[in-house]
């Protein structure tokens, strides 16, 4: 089999720049009748790995790509080449809602990418019991080290979330239930206090004693804190069920980020995304 190797060329990225820009790879890797292999060992979601104090990443780390899709191993008697790229295809930084490219990038996701089956159930069982038979707002309130990493996407603060929370549920009064995503702890009381009808999941990786500083410094902070065991096996997983719940959903509150473009990439429900 011929089969064609995919590693990003640094230590990468958040779960869904990665997961675009290998999706750009597998894209170019089936045009050349290639059956990709991707290959994230060398990024900072390996364990055991800080790539702002490490000089290279662990050897003989699992790969996390396995631990989220999945994919067959490279055989001892597969021809392999490894698949070169050194450009976005899918620019899923800029806003991707109703965008003429989205349906061709979908048909690589659907024909060669295949989420682990685990996940999809989880997300399942949450849309069974929350989100089957009503009327749901998805809320990305994305903030923290976004803000100043990428200014052209706003400088998005709570009280800005909250306010475009209350004009959606104005304009659109059949909306009975609102999903709050996001990274940062704090905001959650605030959405508790103004709605009702809020959910969001528990016991995912949220932002509570890091500073503003400390975040703008390590943009990848999220996935470097190991606060937990198995943490960024559970953080990817977390990015892909809060993403595909809101996709899900009927309408969508974000700003610019990776999470609101899977979502809308995922998504044949949503009908309508506010752009914050």
């Amino acid at each position: 089999m011929n089969r064609g190797y995919i590693r990003l060329p640094s230590y990468g990225y958040g779960f869904f720049s990665n997961f675009f820009r290998i999706l750009d790879h597998i894209k170019v890797a089936t045009e050349q009748g290639l059956e990709p292999y991707v290959d994230c060992t060398h990024t900072a979601w390996a364990n055991r790995y800080n790539p702002f104090t490490d000089a290279r990443a662990p050897r003989n780390a699992e790969n996390p790509w396995d631990w989220w899709f999945d994919q067959r191993p490279i055989a001892k008697d597969d021809n392999v080449a490894k698949v070169e790229l050194d450009h976005l295809i899918f620019m899923h930084h800029t806003k991707i809602w109703k965008r003429a490219d989205v349906p061709e990038f979908r048909d690589v996701f659907k024909n060669h990418v295949k989420i682990k089956q685990h996940i999809l159930d989880k997300v399942d069982e949450i849309y069974e019991k929350e989100f089957k038979g009503r009327t749901v707002l998805g809320v990305m309130a994305r903030g923290c080290e976004l803000n100043a990493g990428h200014p052209e996407y706003g400088n998005q603060q709570l009280d800005d979330w909250l306010r475009k929370t209350k004009e959606v549920l104005y304009d659109n009064k059949e909306i009975d239930k609102i999903f709050v995503v996001t990274e940062d702890s704090h905001y959650l009381p605030s959405f508790d206090t103004w709605f009702n009808n809020i959910f969001y999941l528990k016991n995912v990786f949220r932002r509570t004693d890091e500073t503003l500083e400390y975040m703008n410094k390590y943009n990848l902070w999220a996935i470097i804190a190991d606060r937990r065991p198995n943490h960024r096996q559970l953080l990817g997983e977390e990015c892909l069920i809060q993403a595909l719940l809101l996709s899900k959903c009927d309408y969508l509150i974000c700003k610019q980020c990776g999470v609101s473009s899977a979502a809308m990439f995922f998504s044949d429900s949503l009908k309508d995304v506010y752009y914050t």
